[in-house]
């Protein structure tokens, strides 16, 4: 009998425990003020991506709802889901025409802490960038890498190499029109967010 009694406790505190995990992501979640990134080493542009990262999240059992604020746009979250300490959603940003797909994980590295990361499906698309500069040169892990700006407002940073949102890529060449999109570079690094005061 008491055998049962501990099993059937240990079997509700790990349901629990799991339960707590899932809807542990729900809330406003923000990365750290530039300044407070670069005294922790992250280059004064948050960490590991180009200025600032907000979640609203709204979880509902395994299922994630809610928004992502990034890269200067802010993107309802698709295909949310959760188990345990991880969240999965994906999102779809359009510029000039073209769709970037983009696949996100969330872990809950602590109850005011998620490690957030992503990865390109689809590699940067040739003419998300348009005609201006699209996603050639030299690598690093920005949009586009070396390859010049000229992307639209409220799209992702298309110059400059450095921990921007999207890898570099290979792809394509500068000049007049931009070159071609750039390819599947290595995947940004993570992203800190913490929950956000309220």
């Amino acid at each position: 009998m008491k055998q049962r009694l501990f099993m059937a406790g240990a079997i509700l505190s790990l349901v629990s425990a799991a339960a707590y995990a899932q809807t542990g992501f729900a809330g406003k979640w923000v990365t750290d003020p530039p300044a407070a990134a670069a005294e922790a080493g992250g280059g004064g542009r948050g960490r590991g991506g180009a200025g600032e990262t907000r979640l609203d999240l709204k979880v509902d059992g395994s299922t994630v709802t809610g928004t992502i604020f990034e890269g200067g746009a802010e993107l309802p979250i698709k295909e949310g889901t959760v188990s345990g300490k991880q969240l999965k959603f994906k999102t779809v940003r359009t510029n000039n025409g073209v769709d970037l797909n983009v696949n996100w994980t969330a872990d809950l590295t602590d109850d005011n802490t998620i490690s957030l990361s992503r990865e390109f499906p689809d590699g940067i698309p040739a003419g998300f960038f348009g005609n201006r500069g699209g996603g050639g040169g030299g690598g690093g892990r920005g949009f586009g890498g070396g390859g010049g700006g000229g992307a639209a407002a409220g799209a992702p940073p298309a110059g400059g190499g450095g921990d921007g949102a999207a890898p570099g890529g290979g792809g394509g060449g500068g000049g007049r029109r931009g070159g071609g999109g750039g390819g599947r570079g290595g995947a940004p690094a993570p992203v800190t967010l913490h929950r956000a005061k309220q």
